[in-house]
């Protein structure tokens, strides 16, 4: 980065992406001078000139240092801004519906983005793209032309999803369409559903991306860690089981309508004599909001319940507390990121406003 007179210069970057067995050269520029906290009523203010889509992409985190664009330029934002500005001929900014952590997946994370107000079509020329993406590049200048909004989304999704998308492989968009008026990734986002994924015994290389593996001999007892689950449903004070800043106005009340702990059919390697398999356990969430951490510090904490370290009045307590300063404090363990996945974002303008839950505009915190 370049800085005369005290001005802040664009980064320009090259990356280079392993893209289906060959590499893909993909160049971005980053302006991270112009990013500023998010203000909801600043952004009514500010006349639209061009129109917002709202996008639907899926990750594995494993790679990356978040959702959230970094100055490595290896957030998941930073790669879907990258090739959105390559396709569009324009600088374009990507707001999802939240953060996700380092190494944390996802299966539907919500973005929005906007055209850019003077579109210039790239050349696509990444990866030696074929004639079909020229074709579709030529379909994408032809429908910006014509101010066809419609077929701009649809343009933009076949070429995200396809075969030759100019993306990594462990990122994949799985739709685009024109956003409905007054829509924001993160304000219209009215809950989320987490999923943990915990398994039993040794395990696999084939799952330890998505996985937390216990150790050889460690059993769950799913039993209580669902009792312990129920207490936790509702509408309560997470403060004991998320992290906050002090000066952090947002209230840590939440309204858990799921928590669920299931157990799938064991997986056993024919190769261990039996003792080294176990089972795999799902822990399900689904609040209208999550305070900083708070699904892998519920999914922590619900383990160690599972392996007899926790009582289930110990959670109880722990929910009553509002803190972790008691004397079950050092038993809200945080669970490590990699078995985390943002399994859905609900819309309000698919499924309403949640039960129970605060006003539309209130948004939706990180884990």
């Amino acid at each position: 980065v370049a800085a005369r007179g005290g001005a802040r210069r664009t980064l320009l970057e090259t990356r280079v992406f392993l893209h289906r067995g060959r590499r893909c050269m993909a160049t971005a520029t980053t302006f991270r001078a112009a990013r500023r906290p998010y203000d909801r009523e600043a952004q009514e203010r500010q006349p639209r000139q061009t129109t917002r889509f709202v996008g639907r992409v899926q990750y594995d985190g494993t790679e990356y240092v978040g959702w959230q664009t970094q100055p490595s330029g290896r957030g998941v934002q930073d790669v879907l801004e990258a090739r959105l500005s390559s396709l569009l001929g324009g600088r374009v900014y990507v707001a999802g519906s939240g953060r996700t952590d380092k190494g944390v997946h996802a299966r539907d994370q919500v973005f929005h983005f906007e055209t850019p107000a003077q579109e210039s079509v790239g050349e696509g020329g990444e990866g030696g793209e074929g004639g079909g993406t020229r074709v579709a590049h030529v379909q994408l200048a032809a429908a910006l032309s014509a101010a066809d909004d419609a077929a701009v989304a649809s343009v933009l999704e076949r070429v995200l999803s396809g075969p030759r998308s100019g993306m990594p492989p462990d990122v994949l968009v799985r739709s685009v369409c024109v956003a409905p008026a007054g829509f924001h990734a993160r304000d219209s986002c009215v809950g989320k559903r987490y999923v943990y994924t915990v398994e039993e015994g040794i395990g696999s290389p084939f799952g330890a991306r998505y996985r937390w593996v216990l150790g050889r001999g460690r059993r769950l007892d799913v039993a209580l860690m669902g009792e312990a689950a129920a207490l936790l449903t509702g509408r309560h004070d997470f403060s004991a089981f998320g992290v906050r800043r002090p000066d952090d106005p947002r209230p840590p009340t939440k309204v858990m309508r799921r928590l669920e702990v299931r157990r799938l059919p064991a997986e056993r390697d024919k190769d261990d004599g039996g003792d080294g398999g176990g089972g795999v356990v799902i822990i399900t969430a689904e609040s209208d909001r999550f305070l900083y951490n708070m699904m892998r510090l519920l999914s922590g904490t619900l383990v160690q319940v599972g392996l007899g370290k926790l009582s289930v009045a110990g959670v109880g307590e722990l929910l009553a507390e509002r803190g972790r300063k008691g004397r079950h404090g050092s038993l809200v363990v945080k669970a490590p990121p990699h078995g985390l996945c943002l399994e859905r974002c609900f819309l309000d303008y698919e499924h309403g406003a949640w039960p129970g839950g605060g006003a539309r505009g209130a948004p939706v915190e990180d884990d």
